[in-house]
C-alpha cells in the first residue's frame, strides 16, 4: 500500500499532471477556490488555470424546485 502511495505522490507531482480548478463567480466559492490554490502552491503541485463558470440569471429562473444539481 505505501508503494501505491509514493507513485501517486510522484504522479501528483509530475510536470505530466496539472490542476485546473473549476468555480463559480460567487465571492464565498472564489474565496474557496483562491485557498485551494494556495493549497496547490505549497504543495508543489503544477497548476495549469482557472475556469470561472457563470449562471445566467433567466437559467436560474428555470431551476426545478427539487433538483439541488440544477
Amino acid at each position: 500500500v505505501q508503494d501505491r502511495v509514493i507513485e501517486m505522490g510522484r504522479r501528483l507531482r509530475s510536470t505530466d499532471t496539472q490542476f485546473l480548478l473549476v468555480t463559480t463567480p460567487a465571492p464565498h466559492k472564489l474565496k474557496e477556490t483562491s485557498e485551494f490554490f494556495g493549497v496547490l502552491k505549497q504543495e508543489g503541485l503544477f497548476f495549469k488555470g482557472f475556469v470561472i463558470n457563470r449562471c445566467w440569471s433567466f437559467l436560474a429562473k428555470a431551476q426545478p424546485e427539487n433538483d439541488p444539481y440544477w
